[in-house]
């Protein structure tokens, strides 16, 4: 209730209590004093009709009586705050006065206004002007009345009465009696919005149990599916081809071997290998002849005698035709290959990839320097492409604006802003003339920044994260001996704002960077550089922390674990270390993966050398020609878990994402594709 509701209501209350008291004589007094009230029952109406009618009734005591008391019980008990927007509404009810008096011609109450209030008002400059108001013949032609006069201002002036007095009656404190109305009241719908929370609780504990019924059904009859896809593959015995038979003695799987190459399809490797007690393979294993390719479960004897089984599931959708080729599904694999797809946006080598954040979208280069944007879902759609004139050296999706925009560093120093919903660019900044070459990109989390690197190197791409030397370039040596001798800067590190388009720079940096990763709050950023260091930097305070050698040869990644206790690392020297926080320098685990130098020859850029899923238990590595997954173990070593081949030429790019337990890995390839495997996690 509002003020005047509240103060008639409890009235009637009083009233009804005097009769129920028998309190005759006191209910009288009440009743006559109330009809006396000058407050009007606290009705801003009615107290702003009662001070024009004393202003048309020309009785200027009336009208200072009034204001007093209303001063006296109403406006001493308001804020400052009001006190300059109540003395100018006291001056101009005062001026309303004047120029009430001078459309009646009232001389006489003019004369008097003046002679009672002439000293009072004499001190306020904004009424110096209007003591020449009473020997004006004619004051509406004056500048200074002539406002006052109309009736504009004075139904805006009426008006301004009616809200300060609404406004001082809601937010005056109230007696106690009228705060027990407004209590039960809040009390009242408190007591109603709860009833509703625990209905709507209700009905969102009810559409909750129901999906889980039905996603425990789906995953259900899923398995169900695939164990009976399994079941359904007839194992066979390998048969050799001997020196001399033709094709007519060739094993059933030879021939569908053939088969696929007539029809130009290659079968996809993915191999369920071995556990690494330190996490690192055996040359006899990394050596192992790659299984027979069929459609049917075979067995036989490997190169070192043991017993191999491979099996290889075909799924026909529509126009796709998938191959996998899986070994060994124990009961202990973390995963169970479900399917593999292939896309062939690129017409040229492909260079680099990124997942989006949401895990929907992909977007890649070629050396082509065409950027496609695409669907992680079946079927695998170009969304957005564009291409640029000069070679694109890095790509980076903005967390902050989900899958709308990626940044690109280029070949010449710049870095620019692709919007991929309307396939344009909307920004572009330069890292400097000396710095013509971004080498990576990483947003920081929660916020419109990112960090770029960049070196002074422009041409062939130098010997930094893309594994290719130049010959007019400096190798890593040549850049220690230049750093330790000279003070000149070779690579810069700048952190950009989007916001508010400004750079800052880190001094501290005096070598090219190859990779950079930031923390989960962003105030700490790892890098990897060209000379092996691995450097750990305060963004903040713009220092550096740490520093130890990581690597023989440069660092081509490095990224923070899921939980931050440990950095991994690949470098030249092809090892993946895992790199203690706490003891900085300290080594967790070292894994060495095939030999990547084919690279150097090729002259071809590329993208992340590992990827770590978001519960930071499994890592996707980049091998020569096929993606190894490891899983982390106990002892924090890693062990191989899968390899996921496919491809018919050297891999350049791997990424993955989740949603629950299927997963979606990426690798892409000099061949111009990418593979998209799907994993169901056991």
């Amino acid at each position: 209730l509002n003020m005047a509701s509240g103060i008639e209501a409890l009235d009637e209350a009083i009233k009804e209590y005097l009769l129920f008291r028998g309190f005759t004589e006191s209910l009288k007094w009440f009743e006559n004093e109330r009809k006396s009230a000058i407050d009007k029952s606290y009705r801003a109406n009615r107290i702003v009709t009662h001070l024009f009618s004393c202003v048309e009734r020309s009785n200027l005591q009336e009208l200072q009586g009034f204001w007093k008391v209303l001063s006296q019980r109403l406006f001493s008990r308001l804020s400052s705050d009001f006190r300059q927007t109540l003395f100018k509404l006291e001056s101009n009810l005062l001026k309303l006065f004047l120029i009430h008096a001078k459309r009646n011609d009232r001389v006489d109450v003019i004369k008097q206004f003046f002679e009672r209030m002439g000293e009072t008002l004499g001190k306020k400059k904004e009424w110096k002007e209007w003591f020449v108001f009473p020997f004006c013949q004619n004051p509406e032609n004056f500048p200074t009345f002539s406002t006052y006069f109309t009736r504009e201002w004075l139904s805006t002036f009426r008006i301004a009465l009616m809200n300060f007095f609404d406004t001082v009656f809601t937010y005056m404190a109230k007696p106690a009696l009228m705060k027990f109305d407004s209590e039960y009241a809040k009390v009242q719908s408190l007591t109603t919005e709860n009833h509703m929370l625990h209905e709507q609780l209700a009905a969102v504990k009810i559409s909750l149990n129901l999906a889980e019924k039905k996603n425990q059904e789906l995953e259900g009859r899923l398995s169900s599916m695939l164990h009976t896809m399994s079941a359904n593959i007839v194992p066979t015995k390998k048969v050799s081809r001997s020196t001399g038979k033709g094709q007519d003695d060739a094993s059933p799987a030879e021939k569908v071997q053939d088969h696929s190459k007539k029809n130009d399809v290659s079968p996809t490797d993915i191999k369920r290998t071995y556990s690494l007690g330190s996490g690192t393979p055996s040359k006899k294993q990394l050596d192992k002849p790659t299984p027979s390719k069929g459609f049917k479960h075979q067995t036989g004897a490997t190169a070192d005698g043991t017993e191999d089984k491979t099996s290889l599931n075909v799924v026909s959708e529509g126009h796709r035709n998938v191959k996998i080729h899986s070994l060994g599904h124990g009961k202990d694999d973390p995963f169970f290959v479900m399917e593999q797809d292939l896309y062939k946006g690129h017409s040229s080598c492909v260079t680099n990839c990124s997942i989006s954040p949401s895990g929907q979208n992909v977007a890649s280069i070629d050396k082509s320097n065409v950027v496609k944007i695409w669907h992680t879902k079946v079927p695998y759609g170009t969304k957005a492409a564009t291409q640029l004139k000069t070679s694109i050296t890095s790509l980076e999706w903005m967390p902050v604006h989900q899958d709308n925009t990626l940044l690109l560093g280029l070949d010449d120093g710049r870095v620019k802003l692709f919007d991929v919903r309307n396939q344009r660019f909307t920004f572009e900044m330069t890292c400097g003339m000396e710095y013509q070459r971004v080498t990576c990109i990483c947003c920081r989390p929660g916020s419109a920044k990112f960090a770029c690197s960049a070196h002074g190197s422009t041409g062939n791409r130098m010997k930094s994260n893309f594994g290719i030397t130049s010959p007019d370039l400096p190798s890593a040596r040549t850049i220690e001996m230049q750093s330790s001798q000279s003070t000149t800067k070779l690579g810069v590190l700048r952190v950009c704002d989007l916001a508010t388009r400004s750079q800052e720079v880190f001094d501290t940096v005096q070598s090219p960077l190859n990779s950079l990763s930031f923390n989960h709050n962003g105030n700490l950023i790892v890098t990897g550089g060209l000379d092996g260091t691995i450097s750990v930097l305060d963004v903040n305070a713009k220092e550096l922390l740490h520093q130890w050698k990581g690597h023989d040869g440069e660092v081509y990644q490095v990224s923070y674990s899921a939980d931050e206790s440990s950095i991994f690392s690949f470098g030249e020297d092809q090892k993946l270390m895992q790199w203690s926080i706490v003891k900085i320098g300290e080594s967790l685990s070292e894994v060495n993966v095939a030999d990547l130098s084919q690279y150097s020859d090729q002259g071809i850029n590329h993208g992340k050398s590992f990827a770590l899923d978001v519960e930071g238990r499994h890592l996707l590595l980049r091998g020569k020609g096929a993606a190894l997954v490891y899983s982390m173990m106990p002892d924090k070593n890693l062990g191989l878990t899968v390899e996921i081949g496919g491809h018919s030429d050297l891999l350049t790019c791997v990424d993955w994402t989740h949603i629950r337990n299927i997963y979606t890995c990426l690798t892409g390839s000099l061949d111009s594709t990418f593979r998209i495997t799907k994993f169901l996690k056991q």
